[in-house]
């Protein structure tokens, strides 16, 4: 039972945190409604951000494999004062955003299993310049009734799981 009232608690603290998410996130049945939401609940233009380091948000959006790789990730930025591996939005695909948002967000379904799914993220970095169409894909998969995305695709690097598996020697101790 304390478990189970932790949790709740840990999903109500983050529920509040970014009530859109939650309003959105209803059914992760469906792999691209997941995507979707966290578009939705990740907006820091307008203040609102899906914080993945954090693991009470993590849950909600990714595998344990890859909340685990963000998490020491972060942990390796503290202990060495220095950005790590990761130096980026990873739903952004970028170190900055405008001010304005992204633009002509749309998200696609391209192939699902009964555990494994694709989903596409296909967005303007810039709202008014279609020059700066990005497009991400997530991988995700099923964790009982749920969808998790399992790593995110990207042109350069080619999967946030590959760039945070490079080892950093002075993190190499770390644990969680």
């Amino acid at each position: 039972m304390y478990l189970s009232l932790r949790s709740l608690v840990a999903i109500l603290a983050v529920a509040a945190a970014t009530p859109n998410a939650f309003a959105q996130l209803g059914d992760s049945n469906a792999p691209d409604t997941l995507v979707r939401s966290l578009y939705q609940a990740h907006q820091p233009w307008a203040k609102k951000e899906v914080q993945l380091s954090d693991a009470r948000q993590a849950t909600l959006f990714l595998s344990p494999s890859l909340g685990r790789l963000i998490q020491l990730d972060e942990a390796c930025s503290k202990k060495t004062q220095e950005i790590a591996n990761l130096d980026f939005d990873p739903i952004l695909a970028a170190q900055d955003y405008d001010e304005r948002g992204i633009g002509n967000l749309t998200i696609k379904l391209l192939s699902t299993t009964s555990s494994l799914a694709r989903v596409e993220a296909s967005f303007l970095w810039r709202p008014d310049d279609e020059k700066t169409r990005t497009k991400i894909t997530y991988s995700l998969l099923k964790f009982g009734e749920h969808w998790k995305i399992d790593d995110i695709s990207y042109r350069e690097p080619a999967s946030l799981k590959t760039l945070l598996s490079k080892p950093i020697a002075e993190c190499k101790d770390i644990k969680l």
